[in-house]
């Protein structure tokens, strides 16, 4: 088994279409977005001979208060395969500390329990002192019929698409630039209105740049009375749809059912593009109503879907520098009400 550098996007697409469980995060246009944000970026392959058996897509990330590499939603393996396991884990070690980072950070695509975690503490890894994006999320399934799906939503969700409908909503779907800025400027307002950390606009720009490369990436826009009352931003990759961003307008005294018909016509959408999957992309973990997401998630929530709870990030101490970085993501975890 040798563990080589791939550089043929037409490779690593044929293996990561044919991996399952896949996640975006793995895919050839995740890593040219790690790129457009200058990050280091490692497409590594584990061959036997000349069959590839297995991929993941590591990036090198330099921070001030902590260097590592990360590697989300793989690598791409036969998890049951306790051999590949064991020379992947030895194979980021080493990769960590020849580039001399202080920790290595997994979100492995395995389920969440203790067997789980406990197979990773035995390589040392500990869990980690943040979320990475998604560990919750709701999987809806795409090979049922129209008819299905709006039998597994809500009644509430229901009777608000066709409000929306009803009201004269009318949702456009662009791969233009003009339209990425809309959907940003009401992201802006989203995060002044629910005061969660935002991205970037560089940010978006960037993703957006390296999935439209492939045609991968398209934004929904709801009108409702020549006003984007909503935004979404979907990405496409392997057999997935994901719900990678939203953003709405709140208007005093109005009310408008913009998002419902945007996310509807996106669902539509995915399925039309033959995807058998439409992630949620990160829902709060319970429904308690306690958490932060809890009113995103109680909107998700009524389109249906099955939740998923993705195994917690992991992390590998390769230095003493982890431990303070460690300390203060505990510390602003608990400001922010997240633990």
């Amino acid at each position: 088994m040798t563990f080589q550098t791939i550089s043929d996007k037409d490779i690593w697409d044929n293996y990561f279409d044919s991996y399952r469980p896949s996640s975006m995060l793995q895919s050839w246009a995740w890593g040219e977005f790690h790129q457009n944000q200058h990050h280091r970026v490692f497409r590594i392959g584990e061959f036997d001979q000349d069959s590839l058996i297995g991929a993941a897509i590591i990036v090198e990330v330099r921070a001030k208060r902590g260097s590592y590499i990360t590697c989300q939603g793989g690598p791409m393996i036969d998890w049951d395969d306790l051999g590949q396991r064991n020379r992947w884990m030895n194979y980021l070690a080493e990769l960590a500390k020849t580039q001399r980072v202080d920790f290595v950070r997994l979100q492995v695509p395995l389920e969440h329990n203790q067997e789980n975690i406990q197979s990773f503490f035995r390589h040392g890894y500990r869990l980690a002192p943040m979320y990475m994006p998604a560990e919750h999320t709701l999987l809806l399934d795409l090979t049922k019929s129209e008819d299905e799906l709006l039998a597994g939503m809500r009644k509430q969700t229901r009777y608000y698409i066709r409000r929306a409908e009803k009201d004269g909503v009318v949702v456009h779907v662009s791969h233009e630039t003009k339209d990425l800025k809309i959907l940003y400027e009401l992201y802006q307002e989203t995060v002044k209105r629910q005061h969660f950390i935002p991205y970037s606009e560089k940010y978006f720009n960037d993703e957006v740049s390296a999935f439209a490369q492939d045609n991968q990436v398209e934004v929904f826009l709801g009108y409702d009375r020549d006003i984007v009352r909503s935004a979404a931003m979907i990405i496409y990759a392997g057999d997935t749809a994901y719900y990678h961003h939203g953003a709405s307008k709140r208007m005093e005294h109005e009310e408008s059912f913009a998002s419902y018909l945007v996310q509807w016509q996106a669902i539509r959408r995915a399925k039309e593009k033959g995807m058998k999957l439409y992630d949620f992309w990160g829902v709060a973990p319970t429904d308690d109503g306690n958490h932060a997401k809890s009113g995103l998630t109680t909107f998700k929530r009524g389109f249906g879907g099955t939740r998923v709870h993705r195994l917690h990030t992991i992390d590998l101490p390769i230095s003493w520098k982890y431990w303070p970085m460690w300390l203060y993501s505990k510390v602003e975890r608990y400001k922010r009400g997240w633990v």
